[in-house]
């Protein structure tokens, strides 16, 4: 947070621009970070498979699941695990022996997420087109943010919508 003070990014911890997040991912214990818009079912597995976190900005609800409210409630998600649903049973599967054609063709409505949200103590498990649907419709700063509390380059969310940050810690860490 004192990091983030000091450059400018924040003023009280919120994060309206991911490219500042991905300016505070740049640590000895990171292999690599990365901005990028949001990303494919498939590269969300594999970047998973990778040991990689992603950050991905969300609407968020009272319960902390991704919602539809054009952005009055933005926060970040951290995505740390998925679940995916194969087409041939329709069961969820932690990772599948054949996970290379079952994510060659995987959409988002047949993979969840596991994520973290910052006041939240449980792990959630959503949707990856909910978390898509819920950044995609961010457009508003909300009425109860005041621009002046915070530090906010773009009010239409702009800094946010598509884009994630994909951090791959370094091996130094096992």
């Amino acid at each position: 947070m004192k990091n983030a003070v000091e450059s400018g990014f924040t003023k009280q911890g919120e994060m309206f621009e991911a490219s500042d997040l991905l300016s505070l991912s740049i640590h000895p214990s990171v292999s690599s970070s990365l901005l990028a818009p949001l990303p494919s079912p498939t590269t969300v597995v594999q970047s998973i498979l990778n040991r990689s976190i992603i950050l991905i900005p969300y609407d968020c609800d009272r319960n902390h699941e991704p919602s539809l409210r054009k952005g009055v409630a933005a926060h970040w998600a951290v995505i740390v695990g998925v679940l995916v649903i194969s087409t041939e049973s329709g069961d969820l599967s932690p990772f599948p022996d054949d996970l290379d054609s079952i994510i060659s063709d995987l959409t988002a409505d047949r993979l969840f997420v596991l994520a973290y949200h910052g006041k939240s103590k449980h792990l959630g498990v959503w949707s990856y087109s909910d978390v898509i649907a819920s950044n995609l419709q961010m457009n508003q700063l909300g009425e109860t943010r005041k621009e002046d509390d915070f530090i906010v380059k773009d009010p239409s969310l702009g800094g946010l919508r598509d884009n994630c940050v994909l951090i791959t810690p370094s091996d130094k860490n096992e």
